[in-house]
């Protein structure tokens, strides 16, 4: 299989060349014409490799790197750095945030090609080592102070995963509520959700819901000795499955 390259540039002479010359070099590209389509991209197609424009309108290239830092998947792609600006400060700042390699347009055939090239090496020497940890890295659990991206309708949206209220998921798909009205939808199932959600905050309380347990307003008797949940600023309850009740009081005691 071709390695994949991601290539993120406004310039659609620029973009359209370089997409050109990496097919010839034998390499599957990909293209995004801003930072935000390129973020979408990256999470979604997890490249071998990103070539990045610098000077883009509302999202830069710093800004894409950034956002891709805080992605586990995304964290160790090789990343490369495009621009026009040849200015020392410039490179420092790049190379600063942990970029790869910086390369200043105009630039050779030749030259891209030989920074490609030192980049994938390195990256097929380390994969095998990360191989052997990718069940680990899946199943990463997330902190609950930290800052995830998650993927809805193609836009990427960075969200405090304390402020998660609750999770309601249909097979591989779930809705995420942060506040009364403040929801997306993201394709993650219950299980995947459990992986990743810290057990000391989280619970699964229904065979398609998980509660943030520092949201929880109150619970409540229900019908045949049954329960349900009330989450802070949501109006409706929660049903608690019998299979799930005895854990959650445990949880809130």
């Amino acid at each position: 299989m071709n390695e994949k390259i991601l290539v993120v540039e406004d310039d659609d002479d620029i973009r359209e060349n370089l997409i050109e010359l990496l097919n010839l070099l034998g390499y599957e590209a990909l293209e995004a014409a801003n930072g935000t389509e390129g973020i979408s991209l990256a999470v979604k197609n997890n490249p071998d490799l990103i070539l990045c424009d610098i000077l883009m309108p509302e999202c830069d290239g710093y800004d894409v790197y950034k956002k891709l830092q805080e992605v586990d998947a995304t964290r160790d792609i090789p990343f490369i750095f495009l621009t026009a600006k040849a200015e020392l400060k410039d490179i420092r700042t790049g190379m600063g945030l942990g970029a790869d390699d910086y390369i200043v347009k105009p630039f050779s055939s030749k030259d891209l090609k030989n920074s490609i090239n030192i980049r994938l090496k390195k990256a097929r020497r380390i994969k095998p080592v990360e191989s052997e940890q990718t069940n680990i890295e899946k199943a990463k659990i997330l902190d609950y102070e930290e800052t995830a991206l998650l993927m809805s309708g193609g836009k990427p949206h960075l969200v405090a995963v304390k402020e998660i209220k609750h999770i309601q998921a249909d097979s591989q798909y779930s809705t995420v509520f942060f506040s009364k009205k403040g929801q997306i939808s993201v394709r993650k199932s219950i299980k995947d959700w459990e992986a990743i959600l810290p057990e000391k905050h989280f619970l699964r309380v229904h065979r398609s819901t998980i509660i943030n347990l520092n949201h929880v307003e109150k619970i409540e008797k229900w019908f045949n000795n049954s329960f349900v949940v009330k989450i802070k600023e949501f109006e409706d309850t929660l049903p608690i499955s019998q299979r799930y009740a005895s854990k959650l009081r445990k949880k809130l005691l």
